[in-house]
């Protein structure tokens, strides 16, 4: 509806485009009484559930994680509900801090996603394809990649945080290997048990040698190139039902139909490529 009904004023705005405006622009001009008052609350509602849930999960890690199992093993009901309350209020200042840096959504939601997302996708990609990889390495890469992605704005301000991605994800990539190799490997039967349940690809050789001796029916190898493939044509298949319902607001019939008919093509590749293969993997 906003792509419609705001086109007009978005052509006007020229290089000064504000994506930002579109909804309360719609929701002022096209909602009407009543319904209108039920988005306002639905909006509100899903601020206010996304809100106190990461402020009590936050608060939650602090408390359990670090408090309780490194600071005060032995604390009490009381000292634990206190250090919560200041737990919950910390995170709150924090929050305020960052959003008065924040010069738009856009600003924050690109630097959510291309710089810190950088900081924690090297240890999560290497937990799936490295055997070497243990906690101690997963730790210092998440604290290098988030550290890095903290100082990169201070350090760089004019560098775009998309520009910023693979840097930030290089140097958690380094300490995450350098934290595993430099600490003890993780328990051999639960790598063992890990890879015959999941069955992962990568670099998993000293692993899989062994889990093989233990059942030779692994033996049969995991297609890499086939999960690959599976994943680029699941993210096409899962476009389009964002596209389809916008064509359709859109009134472009043709290109919706088009996005239908990939739909339709990519559900059949998946179906026989990826779901009718999950029992023989």
């Amino acid at each position: 509806m906003g792509l419609v009904f705001y086109s007009g004023e978005l052509n006007r705005m020229g290089t000064g485009l504000d994506f930002e405006k579109i909804m309360p622009y719609v929701i002022a001009n096209y909602v009407p009484v009543g319904v209108l008052g039920l988005a306002i609350a639905g909006l509100l509602a899903a601020f206010m559930s996304t809100f106190d849930s990461t402020v009590n999960a936050g608060a939650a890690y602090i408390v359990n994680d670090i408090y309780k199992r490194y600071i005060r093993p032995e604390a009490d009901n009381k000292s634990i509900i206190r250090m919560s309350y200041f737990a919950s209020i910390l995170i709150v200042v924090e929050g305020i801090a960052f959003g008065a840096y924040a010069t738009s959504i856009h600003t924050i939601m690109q630097w959510l996603v291309s710089g810190l997302g950088g900081g924690f996708a090297a240890p999560n990609i290497l937990k799936w394809h490295w055997w070497r990889l243990n906690g101690y390495g997963y730790f210092w890469g998440m604290v290098f990649g988030i550290g890095s992605a903290l100082l990169c704005p201070v350090l760089f301000p004019g560098m775009d945080p998309l520009y910023a991605f693979p840097y930030i994800m290089l140097a958690s990539a380094i300490a995450s290997v350098a934290g595993s190799l430099l600490t003890e490997k993780d328990d051999e039967e639960v790598l063992i048990k890990f890879y015959t349940t999941v069955r992962p690809w990568g670099f998993w050789g000293p692993v899989r040698e062994k889990a093989m001796k233990r059942d030779p029916s692994l033996a049969s190898e995991i297609s890499a190139g086939r999960d690959l493939l599976n994943v680029l044509i699941g993210v096409i298949w899962q476009m389009t039902f964002v596209f389809v319902p916008i064509l359709l607001v859109m009134k472009s019939f043709k290109w919706m139909i088009f996005a239908v008919i990939i739909m339709v093509i990519t559900s059949i590749f998946l179906k026989k490529n990826w779901y009718e293969r999950l029992g023989n993997d």
